[in-house]
């Protein structure tokens, strides 16, 4: 038993689990959760364009490194399709497993009719080949040959004479005119469709066959255990054999067998076998893409993508590799996200395993060679003794040139002696400090920094510390008394992740300045203007001879020190958008420690940004998106969308658009790469060239661009600006001639307005009246009463006054409308005798008395009232004169008298031969006038003759209805 009972210390060689640890080409998944249609993926095919279709059990399914696209089907027996290919027009074909020979027209797949009453009495369809011209179709006993146009022969059947025989292979041979077919029993050639002298004899069984670099390749497909070069045997090692083989591709200098267990590679130069790659899965078909990337489907694992053949994946871990670091002899540490320890070997086989009882990430691993150790934040490993003592140990260690160990904590950062029990060595005597370390031991510590840390460095040039604090970065300097200095970067507080010597200068990674280099007390950008990274988040960087290598939160970037170009490693191409914790380089390797466990790569491969490329560009009308527009064609429709189709098998969409319509504007706009759909609206005739190009990495691709015109419409033509000015011109005549017009109405109302003010003022200095009220001033004086006769005159003088001054006027308040008809009303009454009574009323409040209507409108009434009704009266005469408001904007001016009516004043008028009465007319023509003149607050008038209780006449009512402003 140990003593600490807690400690789970295992260090295994033999453990069965441990098989788990091995070394596989890296790859990415695909799956229907990726948007793959199917997982079951038959087959596989590379088409001219780039676009790499997939058979697969939902039906054909096109992929171009973005986006899976299934075509719709319709009259198809089965949906589950396999052998693609493509026919010299760019037509793609397929089978599928009810015998119906399919090919894409548009955007849809369709059966291809002219063949299918010979297929479907022909057995089962086992294969096809589109070549020289026509279709080779084989089926079971027969193969047979058609032309485009379903003009179809039988070439050849199988020797039924051999037990159980049928057709198993076909395929294209070296020859120009030549295809290769096999049966249970022979390969034979088939040369301008006559068959000649077998080539090769087999083994009763069937045979996938494949030509390489001038050679036949053939194997079985059952109990797959050695693969034949024309004649010569070649076995494979015996934990390949006995497996069964799907399918046999030559892809470059390689020859590739797909089987139930796994990938296998047969490398034609060295004549060497490698593998197996994807252990365990069963692959269906594998096709290299224009970026020379590898693409594996499976039958129920979807689809892998292989970016690297010298790229390897190191699984293990059911956790994520957080850090990584060298071990002893040559091998690799790993520290995992549950605190587990590996120690792997050069081919990725694990050697041992150490279970930390701390079930927290590993923080930090540092290897000291001199000591044979392994420093980790969850203790120390002792590769002499071979035994593991778990101590919790902060976030990060760093030595300095005293051999003590720097250790960035929760709350601070401390020197502690390399064998964390005796006092640090320290340039002179310092205050040390004796608290219990994160463990059940003590050791003496200094401390340098009081605060919360991440990382730490000892700078020889500067005799000094460096430490990335959680508030800044700082510099710690020993002597006999510490100095501690915040370095800031134009003025702003930097936080660190990283710090690493190089030279006189240490690289800052940082968080949120991007890459800074400290040189002295100063911080300054790594990167000018011309190259810069587009991210300012740095989690580490690695000084090499000639390159230096950046991890961030896109992936990692390569600093050419010599070229001083920077090349950022595309996430999809290089490492399949994996998160990557921490980075090392050992030996010309680089590893990295990511969620799914060690990708190892050599550092000089020429590891090239993905670069996404436009495979053609569509212009379709945004009203019909199913018309193709052509190019050079001329439209009337203004709305417009453009469709580009990408190939990025290498870039995946980590990638943007730039693109420009030139007619239009002249600048490059951005888009992502997500959407592929550029649409304008409402453009104007005129000739356009739509321009497109793809930017990966600040790389650009070379452009596509269509040309179009769109046709002016008549309302753009010389001929229509034309008719618009001559019917502006017209249109504006005839408004002048109407405004013309109107104005001189407008005058002639004007002026009648005027004629009429002037008419009311000679109606009430008419000659008539002023003659009366003289004579009633001569006979007060006759009759020796001269004080009413020189008031009577002072009134007249006052009247004529009020009269000249307010005639001028067009409108005036109801106060002096009312004081002009008491003037008034008070001369007239002198003519007649006691028997003349006459009141004057308002119900209006002194703000309403303000308002204003039209001067002297209600005189001509009130002398109507005197002059026709009371003059000719008998007995006592009465004139009553009111104002009230009938509503808020109403006013309402009634005159009544209780004279002989109008019936009889007519009478007597009549027999006076002169008489015209002009105070009518003059106010009955005013009031049309006015009415005229204005929009709103028109005035009515109302006239009753009013009738006794005998039924005589009993007077006269006028009420004048005026709609204030």
């Amino acid at each position: 038993m140990m003593k600490n009972s807690h400690l789970i210390i295992i260090i295994l060689y033999t453990l069965p689990f441990l098989s788990r640890g091995q070394e596989d080409l890296f790859y990415r998944n695909y799956t229907t959760q990726q948007g793959l249609s199917s997982n079951i993926i038959y087959d596989l095919f590379e088409a001219r364009s780039g676009v790499v279709y997939l058979g697969t059990g939902a039906g054909l399914t096109a992929f171009n490194g973005i986006s899976f696209k299934l075509y719709p089907s319709a009259g198809l027996r089965s949906f589950s399709v396999h052998e693609i290919q493509e026919d010299p027009n760019g037509q793609i074909w397929c089978l599928n497993f009810s015998n119906q020979l399919l090919y894409l027209e548009g955007d849809s797949l369709k059966v291809f009719d002219k063949l299918q009453a010979l297929l479907d009495g022909a057995g089962t369809v086992k294969s096809f080949l589109l070549h020289k011209g026509g279709i080779y179709i084989l089926c079971d006993k027969t193969l047979y040959w058609s032309t485009y146009d379903g003009q179809a022969k039988e070439l050849l059947r199988v020797n039924e004479s051999l037990l159980n025989n049928a057709w198993i292979s076909l395929i294209p041979g070296d020859q120009e005119d030549e295809i290769l077919i096999s049966d249970l029993y022979k390969i034979y050639s088939l040369r301008s469709q006559s068959l000649l002298v077998p080539q090769f004899e087999l083994s009763q069984t069937e045979y996938l066959i494949q030509g390489a670099e001038g050679a036949l390749y053939y194997a079985p497909k059952t109990n797959f255990s050695h693969l034949n070069k024309d004649q010569a045997h070649l076995n494979l090692p015996a934990s390949k054999a006995n497996n069964y083989l799907n399918r046999l591709v030559h892809l470059g200098k390689d020859l590739w067998l797909c089987t139930n267990a796994g990938l296998y590679r047969w490398e034609l130069e060295k004549e060497e076998f490698s593998g197996p790659f994807l252990h365990q899965k069963r692959i269906s078909d594998i096709v290299m893409d224009e970026s020379r990337g590898y693409w594996v489907s499976t039958v129920d694992r979807g689809l892998f993508h292989i970016p690297h053949l010298s790229s390897s994946l190191w699984s293990f871990s059911d956790y994520a590799a957080h850090r990584i670091s060298k071990g002893p002899e040559g091998t690799i540490i790993v520290g995992t996200g549950n605190g587990s320890l590996y120690q792997f070997g050069s081919r990725g086989e694990i050697k041992q395993y150490w279970e930390s009882p701390f079930q927290s990430e590993i923080e930090f691993l540092h290897f000291d060679d001199v000591e044979q150790r392994l420093i980790s934040s969850h203790g120390i490993i002792d590769f002499k003794s071979r035994s593991f003592k778990p101590l919790r140990l902060g976030k990060n260690l760093f030595i300095d040139q005293r051999k003590n160990l720097g250790l960035n904590t929760y709350n601070q950062t401390i020197l502690l002696s390399s064998d964390l029990s005796s006092v640090p060595k320290l340039p002179m005597e310092l205050t040390l400090r004796n608290p219990p370390l994160y463990s059940r031991q003590k050791a003496p510590y200094y401390q340098l920094l009081g605060k919360r840390s991440m990382c730490g460095l000892f700078a020889p040039f500067a005799q000094a510390y460096f430490i990335g604090a959680a508030d800044g970065l700082y510099k710690v300097k020993l002597a006999e008394k510490s100095s501690v200095e915040n370095l800031r970067y134009l003025k702003e507080e930097v936080f660190a992740n990283h710090l690493y010597n190089r030279g006189d200068d240490i690289l800052v990674s940082t968080k949120g300045k991007g890459l800074l280099l400290l040189r002295g007390d100063s911080l300054y950008s790594f990167f000018d203007d011309s190259e810069t990274l587009d991210t300012k988040l740095i989690y580490k960087s690695l000084d090499l001879d000639s390159l230096l290598l950046i991890l961030h939160h896109q992936g990692i970037s390569l600093w050419n020190k010599e070229s001083k170009k920077l090349k950022t490693l595309s996430t999809e191409r290089n490492f399949g958008r994996l998160l990557i914790y921490d980075m090392l380089v050992d030996n010309g390797q680089v590893f990295l420690a990511t969620d799914r466990g060690v990708v190892r790569f050599p550092l000089q491969e020429d590891l090239k940004p993905g670069q996404a490329r436009i495979s053609s560009l569509k212009l379709f009308s945004k009203s019909n998106q199913n018309k193709l527009v052509r190019p050079n064609e001329k439209l009337d429709n203004r709305d417009l969308n453009f469709k580009a189709e990408v190939i990025s098998f290498a870039a995946g969409d980590n990638f943007q658009f730039q693109y420009r319509l030139w007619g239009y504007d002249s600048i490059w706009r951005k888009q992502h790469a997500q959407n592929s759909n550029f649409s304008y609206l409402a453009l104007p005739a005129g000739t356009y060239r739509f321009e497109i190009r793809t930017e990966t990495a600040k790389v650009l691709s070379p452009s596509h661009q269509v040309d179009f015109n769109i046709e002016a419409r008549f309302s753009e033509t010389i001929g229509f600006y034309a008719l618009l000015s001559l019917a502006t011109f017209t249109l504006s005549y005839f408004i002048f001639l109407w405004v013309l017009r109107a104005q001189k109405q407008k005058q002639l109302i004007g002026q009648g307005l005027i004629e009429s003010q002037l008419s009311s003022l000679r109606a009430q200095m008419n000659p008539h009246f002023l003659f009366n009220v003289l004579n009633s001033v001569q006979g007060l004086i006759y009759s020796n009463q001269r004080n009413q006769a020189s008031s009577l005159l002072g009134k007249l003088a006052d009247l004529m006054r009020q009269v000249l001054d307010l005639s001028a006027q067009p409108q005036i308040t109801i106060k002096d409308e009312i004081k002009v008809l008491k003037a008034y009303v008070e001369l007239e009454a002198a003519r007649f005798e006691e028997d003349f009574h006459y009141d004057i009323r308002s119900s209006l409040s002194n703000d309403e008395l303000e308002e204003l209507i039209p001067s002297m409108i209600v005189q001509p009434f009130v002398e109507n009232a005197i002059k026709h009704g009371l003059l000719h009266k008998k007995g006592l005469k009465k004139l009553s004169i009111e104002f009230k408001k009938k509503s808020a904007d109403r006013l309402i001016i009634s005159v009544q008298d209780n004279g002989i009516g109008r019936l009889e004043a007519a009478r007597i008028n009549a027999k006076r031969a002169k008489h015209n009465s002009f105070a009518s007319k003059a106010i009955e023509e005013r009031i049309k006038l006015i009415n005229k003149a204005r929009q709103s607050h028109r005035i009515s008038l109302h006239i009753q003759d009013l009738s006794q209780a005998d039924g005589s006449a009993g007077g006269t009512m006028v009420e004048l209805i005026l709609e204030l402003k």
